[in-house]
């Protein structure tokens, strides 16, 4: 009996240990359930829209705005009237072939004789004492004058440190031999001339033959 009753305690307890278990393993079960959650996880491919290019504006072209040319004042020219007096005036007389009156016109002009600028006074003044000397001694050739033989002769002449006539010629003719003739023997009766520079003298002389009222 005392077998029979401790068999009946153990079969007791063991169920109720296996109710127990039983409770408790059911309990662990909805507790995990409770706590466990589903998450659902969706990969989204997100396509941007497609980017619109921005329009290429171009560049305005400012025109040239052509500005008109200046216009230019044409200045008149004024123009001097000439009287017939005038011009009459100007005209030369006729020479008339006879007239006793003779006017000889002589100029001297230095060609060459490199000087000092302070001897060019000095030579100056031995250029225009021969310029007078020349004409003091000028005659108009009496067969030029009775043919009425007119002209200008110019004279080339160096003169040496003494005075003396180094060359003479002929630079432009007269365009008559007697003329021309005459102007060399004019030359030749003033020379030799002094002219106290110390140095070589050349000089051009333009005579002038012309009959004159």
């Amino acid at each position: 009996m005392k077998i029979l009753k401790h068999l009946s305690i153990w079969v007791a307890v063991s169920i109720l240990a296996h109710l127990i278990l039983f409770r408790f393993l059911r309990f662990e079960s909805t507790q995990v359930e409770e706590g466990q959650q589903k998450y659902e996880v969706r990969l989204v491919y997100y396509t941007p829209a497609p980017v619109a290019e921005p329009k290429k504006v171009k560049p305005k072209l400012k025109k040239r705005e052509e500005k008109p040319a200046p216009r230019v004042r044409e200045e008149k020219k004024e123009e001097k009237e000439v009287s017939v007096q005038d011009v009459e005036g100007e005209v030369e007389k006729p020479v008339e072939q006879g007239e006793e009156e003779v006017r000889n016109e002589l100029s001297v002009q230095t060609v060459l004789t490199p000087v000092e600028s302070s001897q060019s006074r000095d030579l100056l003044e031995v250029v225009e004492g021969l310029r007078k000397s020349i004409m003091e001694h000028q005659v108009y050739p009496p067969s030029a004058r009775k043919r009425s033989l007119q002209g200008v002769v110019i004279l080339w002449l160096e003169l040496d440190a003494s005075g003396n006539l180094v060359e003479l010629r002929v630079s432009r003719s007269s365009g008559h031999p007697i003329l021309d003739r005459a102007a060399q023997a004019l030359v030749k009766k003033v020379v030799p001339y002094k002219h106290g520079t110390g140095n070589s003298v050349s000089v051009e002389i333009p005579i002038k033959y012309s009959l004159v009222p």
